[in-house]
């Protein structure tokens, strides 16, 4: 993995909805974040499969990058026979 996926971004969403904006605000207020706080608490979510996402099927979640690896990990450990 290099530097630049470990590090942080400034992340720009331009043209959000209204009703979106104002959905956040008070998913924001409920859990006693900003705006901001929310987005990065929804991001993680998603990002780590705590979260399903609309279209995925029920139940379903994308891959994340340590299911990835982990399969890369028991492929490897199936084909020489040994652990990684």
């Amino acid at each position: 993995m290099s530097n630049e996926a470990v590090g942080g971004c400034d992340i720009l969403i331009k043209n959000v909805p209204g009703d979106i904006v104002q959905e956040l605000g008070r998913r924001a207020e409920a859990h006693f974040r900003s705006r901001s706080g929310e987005i990065m608490a929804i991001l993680a979510a998603v990002c780590r499969s705590d979260a399903t996402l609309p279209g995925l099927g029920i139940g379903e979640t994308l891959p994340t990058l340590r299911d990835t690896e982990a399969a890369n990990q028991d492929g490897e450990a199936q084909e020489t026979g040994g652990e990684v």
